[in-house]
Formats: C-alpha cells, structure tokens, sequence
C-alpha cells in the first residue's frame, strides 16, 4: 500500500517491483499493473480538480462579481 500511495507521488523506483527467482511474467504483470493504477489515479485526480474549479467558478459567478 506504501509503494501505491507513494506512486501518485511519482516516488517509486522499479526495483520495488524486481523479484529475486526470475518470474518474467510476474514482473511484468506487476509492472503493468503499476503503470494503469498511476494511468487511473492521474484521471480521477484531474477529474477531481475540474470538478474544484467549476465549483469555484459557479459560486463566483452567482456572487454577481466581475472579474475584469
């Protein structure tokens, strides 16, 4: 879990993932896995501040202010 959370962060050297007996398709099924968890956190996180910002921008435009 500690590998995960510190991945959004783009903290994670591969070598978290080697493992000693040589399982190739292990490995790459690990990597893989890795890669479309850091994919879909990078969308939700995106997804999650569009979503702050049209917030922000409809309280501002019913507040009546003008930005300009």
């Amino acid at each position: 879990m500690q590998t995960l959370y510190w991945a959004l962060f783009g903290l994670v050297d591969l070598d978290a993932i080697r493992l000693k007996e040589d399982h190739s398709f292990t490995q790459f099924a690990g990597k893989l896995m890795l890669g479309v968890y850091s994919y879909i956190s990078i969308i939700v996180l995106i997804n999650m501040l569009i979503a702050m910002m049209n917030t922000s921008y409809q309280i501002i435009s019913v507040s009546g202010v003008v930005l300009s």
